[in-house]
């Protein structure tokens, strides 16, 4: 399909807009990634058909946005919180094998695409859970937990907020302007019904939030950082990076 056409320049060149560095083996899994997504689509029910057609600004790049926002190694433990479609966590996992990746999404057939994804692609940095994250034991901890458009940032902090090791991140995708948009029919990943109003965000903060420009799409994206404790309210607007 001719919108699944590679950013112009490549995928390499758009990447580094990002301030994402691939090689030609990393660029070539990602194109399987996507073929994977078109053959697949149909029967597991992954993306929308619009989103297809704008595959590679929608989803890969927006979902390589994220890895200059990861804490850097050592602290390379991350899980990704209704994964779905293996976005973000496949990009970034394909992009960064230094990194150990925990694929999680309760929805049986997408976790089947994310095993067949993460076999085709050859991820050994890679593990997949059907279940509820807050099925998760909790005697894995993560240095950074990511999440795309699944749920308000209070409501996944009260999800997923202690599975974090001591000094840990959440790093939320929440969409243009702020708001995030679950993608349609799609269960919340906890297993508990969704809260019908803004839920306070109770022992964490809002480290920052920035604002991505991702190449191919009109507005860029919002991203939320939020970290354990309170601190005082401040005027300016915290700088989007880790340390």
């Amino acid at each position: 399909m001719a919108g699944r056409a590679e950013p112009p320049g490549g995928i390499v060149a758009a990447a580094a807009r990002l301030g994402v560095a691939l090689d030609a083996h990393q660029a070539e899994q990602l194109e399987s990634f996507v073929d994977l997504l078109g053959r697949w689509n149909a029967r597991f029910n992954l993306l929308s058909r619009q989103d297809m057609e704008r595959i590679w600004s929608r989803h890969v790049l927006d979902s390589l946005s994220l890895l200059p926002l990861l804490p850097p190694p050592p602290r390379s433990r991350v899980l990704d919180v209704g994964s779905g479609a293996g976005l973000p966590g496949l990009p970034l996992a394909v992009a960064s094998p230094e990194r150990t990746f925990l694929l999680v999404d309760r929805n049986q057939r997408k976790t089947r695409f994310l095993e067949l994804a993460v076999h085709t692609l050859g991820l050994v940095n890679v593990r997949c859970v059907c279940g509820d994250v807050a099925g998760l034991s909790g005697e894995e901890r993560f240095d950074v937990i990511v999440s795309r458009a699944v749920a308000q940032p209070a409501q996944l902090w009260a999800w997923c907020g202690h599975l974090l090791a001591e000094g840990g991140r959440l790093v939320l995708m929440t969409g243009a302007g702020g708001h995030p948009a679950r993608e349609a029919a799609e269960p919340d990943p906890s297993g508990q019904p969704e809260a019908r109003s803004a839920i306070p965000l109770t022992g964490a903060h809002i480290e920052a939030r920035c604002e991505i420009e991702i190449p191919g799409l009109d507005r860029p994206h919002e991203v939320t950082i939020i970290r354990a404790g309170e601190i005082a309210q401040t005027t300016g607007r915290p700088e989007c990076r880790m340390s």
